[in-house]
């Protein structure tokens, strides 16, 4: 029995957290609330739904209004950075468009070499002041732990808070040398271990980041960290350890403890993904099918589910499986009630444009391309680019098939190169005028 089996999971208190961090304008910690809801507690959807608008549409005006002090300051690549915060959590409508719109001139501007005025940051002159932003995004980190988990991660030294925010800013160097030396001081303290883990996984170190997980696994046991029940060390350490290439592993330790019936999905999940790695497809449907009855709205299970039909050759029933899926996410054919779930979408337009007699649907093929292209601003990926070339081949559109090829290749010489993406890409190649006609789900 782990550390802290007996703390149990209450989603009314995870809402009432994430009330609170809106309410204190942490915007992206009141999303997170909100999301940990919806992604383990169905029941509290509504609820979690209704905060997570909320957390959303807080977090793009603030961007929006950064972006305007930053322009008016003519401090252009920041405002930028703004705008494309911003652009994330709009929902389709006037005020998107609007920052689409003035994210392309801005992004014209900087490429036109529109020289960029430089404003010094003043200098800090408080210790005082740093401690005390320090401690606060600590204590906001920390807070969204249970209570006997915050416990001991305030006990440990200001080094640790330190490397702690960093790694939640994504400043993996600088976190990862301060968890080396704590972790030299204190080998068995399973909350370094764990962060370092975390540290290392993000880093790319996945056999040093398993075994750290490992060791902080024996002192916590199953039960996840958090008051929302989405940080889970098995977990974690089931993504390292299948990621370096030991499925079995996984599948052998977590057996019992990612039965559906114990309400840990992210757990779940993982276990489903060794066995996808193990290439066990007919388990892998089983279980994924199984899991779906507990976890019905979780888009990632379905997504799995579909492959595992495919790799055992049941394609019809992948269509099936899929757009099931994505149907919540596109009621009344507008697709923008919920998000969507794009390798889904990716998925099954490959199944529609695919020779199988009994699959192959242009039709819709093309719809959900362009819903693909909608729902990504119109930056479409190589591999969509290549869909979008096999559709109009299908179709008999040379023409629009050329320039979805040229754009292919536009954007393969860009990506080599390291450079922006060019403006180019950002104009729609799914035209609607190719035969297709939107349709309800």
């Amino acid at each position: 029995m782990g550390l802290f089996d007996l703390f149990r999971r209450n989603p009314d208190d995870a809402l009432r957290k994430g009330e609170e961090l809106l309410a204190k304008d942490l915007r992206v910690e009141a999303l997170n609330a909100a999301r940990g809801v919806l992604k383990r507690h169905p029941s509290h959807a509504e609820a979690a739904r209704d905060l997570e608008h909320r957390a959303q549409e807080a977090i793009a005006h603030n961007a929006l209004k950064e972006a305007l002090t930053c322009q008016q300051a003519e401090m252009h690549e920041e405002a930028v950075q703004w705008l494309e915060t911003a652009l994330l959590h709009l929902p389709p409508g006037e005020d998107r468009d609007r920052a689409q719109s003035s994210l392309h001139q801005l992004q014209q501007r900087l490429e036109e070499g529109e020289p960029e005025e430089v404003v010094e940051e003043p200098e800090k002159d408080d210790d005082d002041a740093f401690e005390w932003d320090l401690d606060t995004h600590f204590e906001t980190l920390v807070d969204m732990l249970r209570p006997p988990v915050a416990s001991l991660y305030r006990e440990l030294p200001l080094t640790f808070r330190q490397a702690l925010v960093d790694l939640n800013e994504g400043q993996l160097a600088a976190a990862t040398e301060s968890f080396d030396q704590l972790v030299e001081e204190h080998p068995d303290d399973p909350v370094l271990r764990f962060e370092r883990g975390r540290c290392r996984l993000l880093a790319g170190d996945i056999a040093e980041a398993a075994e750290d997980l490992e060791i902080a696994w024996e002192a916590f046991g199953d039960e996840s960290l958090d008051l929302v029940g989405t940080i889970s060390v098995p977990a974690l350490w089931a993504e390292a350890t299948t990621a370096a290439g030991r499925p079995g592993e996984v599948i052998e330790r977590l057996r019992e403890a990612a039965d559906p019936a114990h309400q840990n999905p992210e757990l779940s999940y993982r276990y489903g993904l060794a066995l996808a790695a193990s290439e066990r497809w007919d388990e892998t449907r089983q279980f994924f099918a199984a899991a779906l009855e507990v976890f019905p709205s979780q888009a990632p299970f379905i997504f799995e589910l579909a492959q595992a039909l495919v790799h055992l050759d049941k394609k019809p029933q992948a269509v099936d499986c899929l757009e099931t899926g994505i149907a919540p996410s596109c009621v009344g054919g507008s697709c923008s009630k919920l998000p969507k779930h794009i390798p889904s979408f990716r998925l099954l337009t490959d199944l529609y444009l695919s020779d199988q007699e009994g699959v192959r649907d242009l039709q819709r093929a093309g719809e959900l391309l362009a819903m693909v292209e909608d729902a990504l601003g119109r930056r479409m990926s190589a591999n969509d680019f290549d869909r979008a070339i096999r559709f109009y081949e299908a179709i008999g559109d040379e023409e629009t098939a050329a320039a979805a090829r040229q754009r292919r290749e536009v954007l393969g010489a860009a990506e080599a190169a390291g450079e922006k993406v060019p403006e180019l890409l950002s104009e729609p190649i799914m035209r609607p005028g190719a035969g297709m006609q939107k349709r309800a789900l």
